[in-house]
């Protein structure tokens, strides 16, 4: 079983650095499959806590805006992973592979 001791928190901002609020940010580990969501709030900032180690897919989407998930995230004890996004206007995915 999975410690729980790691977190993931960062910004969601437009292409022109405005915050964006509402925004759905997913965390999906990518051993076990188990996800947890949460939104930004007004500043457009998120943080989830208490989530297992190992490797993560990070997903931030909003309507009218392209979703932008991250790859290449391995969770470490007690790490608080800053993960960024900027969502661009459009409907389109784009996935980025961090290494």
């Amino acid at each position: 079983m999975a410690q729980v001791t790691a977190a993931v928190s960062g910004t969601i901002e437009d292409s022109s650095g405005s915050a964006v609020a509402g925004a759905t940010i997913t965390v999906t580990s990518l051993e076990t499959g188990g996800r947890r969501r949460t939104n930004s709030d007004g500043s457009g900032n998120y943080s989830i806590l208490s989530l297992p180690l190992g490797a993560i897919e990070v997903r931030a989407e909003k309507t009218g805006f392209k979703a932008v998930a991250r790859t290449g995230i391995t969770l470490e004890l007690d790490q608080n992973a800053k993960v960024n996004f900027r969502l661009e206007v459009g409907e389109f995915v784009s996935q980025i592979t961090v290494s």
